[in-house]
């Protein structure tokens, strides 16, 4: 017994100094990024809340996502990106916590050495960290609040399982809630939950689980109402216009291939679960199929990013692990975790360094920016009239973030103001600067434009984190 305690302390440093360690490069550097950090610009950064529902005419409705941000509005000079990265990290030390929590509850369920589970909980919590470094290295990504919060949800879901006690339900139904609409493609892992729960454990369950159930499908009932009133009925395409299903199929099979080890589990315990019966192994199997579910989902939705699945990465890896532990030898899965975490950590320092340095040379780049336009006396942004209304789409997003950026950073009393044109400006005696989007690559008038800009003596600017806008001066 006194081992056993030795070695669980051994394991319990270890995870903190590496949680520490990973934390302090969360918090390092921290620095406004180019892109959809621009929501913070116009919210949270200058003490608003952020009360956007991110409603898009492609079916999208995550209105909150980013809402754990609001909190910093009750905090005074809470504005820096040091503030919002502080938010990041303490969901951090929450996943760590949750996942530790997590890991615990599942695989002690397989009866197999504590020596040994204490030491493959420590290296499949490593092996997330790299996993999704995406998602706690910036501040956009909403899959990060659902990581943490879905690991809370099936703590608390276990543990209603186990003592039946109505205030673990009635937490676990709260975080439902929240998480439906932190990414709508959540209801299908509650889906899952009340669907096994109900279809084919019915007769098994309490009274108070089938009530359990019955609350987390009028959850699902309600949310689907929802997007089907203010984002379905308003969209013109849903979901990625730029990708199809196979190009995504390839995309997955190349960088989450974690998940298709999952299919293949899911497969087996589908069989297994229907044919024979086998209801033992009532949560790991939730966990499994929520997880290959919703990542099905988003592959369906042609969704082409890999963050878009790490929930479901979260999900099914702890079912793998356990049904790893329990068929094969935990010796076996140790290993496999030992060497796996290795391969990725050899990446992690370049990583890091490509992180931090993005941050930095950003803030620069804005700064530069910034200078440049005051110090000028007109701007233009030029674009062509015969773009494809998607590209021109695009680009109206590149001309209102490149906006909120100039006026963030600009600390003058006036700001220039940026005006549209179709074609190059005739000034001759003026400061100028002339914006021009890489999106118009496809037109004809692209390099010919290019050729033009430079024959009539305007510079670039080279600022490589104003990503796809050119910048030129005169």
């Amino acid at each position: 017994m006194k081992t056993l305690k030795t070695n669980k302390r051994i394991v319990l440093i270890l995870l903190v100094f590496s949680s520490l360690l990973f934390g302090y490069f969360i918090i390092k550097d921290a620095n406004w990024t180019w892109g959809d950090d621009y929501e913070f610009l116009i919210s949270t950064a200058v003490g608003k809340m952020e009360w956007d529902i991110h409603v898009a005419n492609h079916g999208r409705l995550y209105p909150l996502g980013h809402s754990d941000y609001n909190i910093l509005t009750l905090i005074q000079g809470a504005t820096t990106p040091v503030a919002h990265y502080s938010i990041v990290l303490f969901s951090f030390f929450l996943f760590v916590f949750f996942s530790y929590k997590l890991y615990n509850i599942v695989l002690i369920k397989t009866n197999k050495s504590s020596k040994l589970i204490n030491w493959i909980v420590l290296f499949s919590i490593l092996f997330l960290f790299y996993y999704f470094y995406r998602l706690f290295f910036f501040l956009v990504y909403p899959e990060r609040i659902m990581v943490v919060l879905l690991s809370l949800f099936f703590i608390l879901y276990s543990k209603f399982l186990k003592t039946n006690q109505s205030v673990f339900a009635v937490f676990a139904v709260l975080v439902s809630i929240y998480l439906s609409y932190t990414k709508e493609t959540s209801f299908i892992i509650f889906s899952v939950v009340a669907g096994i729960g109900l279809l084919f454990n019915y007769k098994n369950n309490s009274k108070k689980e089938n009530w359990f159930y019955l609350a987390l499908t009028t959850n699902i009932v309600s949310f689907l109402l929802v997007y089907y009133f203010i984002a379905y009925r308003t969209a013109d395409t849903l979901y990625s216009r730029h990708s199809s299903v196979f190009e995504v199929i390839q995309f997955t099979v190349g960088n989450l291939k974690i998940l298709y080890i999952a299919l293949i589990a899911s497969l087996w315990r589908v069989f297994v679960f229907l044919f024979r019966k086998d209801r033992s192994h009532l949560l790991i199997d939730i966990l499994l199929f929520s997880g290959v579910l919703y990542a099905i989902a988003n592959v369906i939705l042609k969704m082409p990013m890999d963050y878009y699945y790490f929930p479901a990465v979260m999900l099914t890896f702890p079912a793998l692990v356990y049904w790893g532990v329990k068929l094969l030898r935990p010796e076996w899965v140790l290993i496999v975790l030992i060497l796996s975490t290795g391969y990725y950590y050899r990446k992690f320092p370049k990583v890091i360094n490509i992180i931090q340095d993005l941050k930095i040379s950003t803030h620069k780049n804005l700064v530069e920016f910034t200078n440049i336009l005051n110090d000028s006396d007109k701007a233009y942004w030029l674009q062509y009239d015969d773009i494809d209304e998607v590209v021109k789409g695009k680009m109206g997003y590149q001309r209102e973030i490149l906006e909120v950026y100039y006026h963030f950073y600009n600390n003058e009393d006036e700001a220039i103001e940026i005006k549209n044109v179709n074609e190059l400006p005739e000034e001759l005696n003026s400061k100028i600067v002339l914006f021009y989007s890489d999106l118009q690559v496809a037109s004809e008038e692209y390099d010919i434009t290019l050729r033009q800009i430079d024959s009539i003596g305007f510079t670039q600017q080279h600022l490589p984190n104003i990503q796809d806008i050119k910048i030129f001066t005169k």
